[in-house]
């Protein structure tokens, strides 16, 4: 497939952000854990699903499409662990950052 050098351009600046920090249920242990890894077809997780989106955008455009999380204190260590069977989503661009250290409140 070919592209005009505007479009390639536009890819190569483009990041995948996907927010997490704001998706937490609690497991029966207690666990927080992000929303986006729960089940939600075929075996896999929304979070699944967003990556192997993102590694087919790769391919089809032939760019260095960048993921990253935005994660909480709660979310991080589980959503990076699910990551972590797709190593090829790795770029030059961190695969997360937390949008703050501590828990947000609002104050009225």
């Amino acid at each position: 497939m070919s592209w005009n050098p505007q479009t390639k351009a536009f890819l190569q600046s483009t990041v995948i952000l996907f927010c997490c920090w704001c998706l937490s249920q609690v497991t029966n242990s207690g666990h927080v854990k992000a929303k986006s890894l729960l089940e939600v077809k075929n075996g896999l997780s929304f979070l699944d699903i967003i990556a192997r989106q993102v590694l087919n955008d790769r391919r089809t455009f032939r760019c260095d499409l960048p993921l990253v999380l935005m994660n909480s204190f709660s979310t991080r260590e589980d959503s990076l662990a699910a990551l972590e069977k797709y190593p090829e989503l790795k770029s030059s661009i961190p695969l997360d950052f937390l949008q703050n250290k501590v828990p947000n409140k609002w104050r009225w």
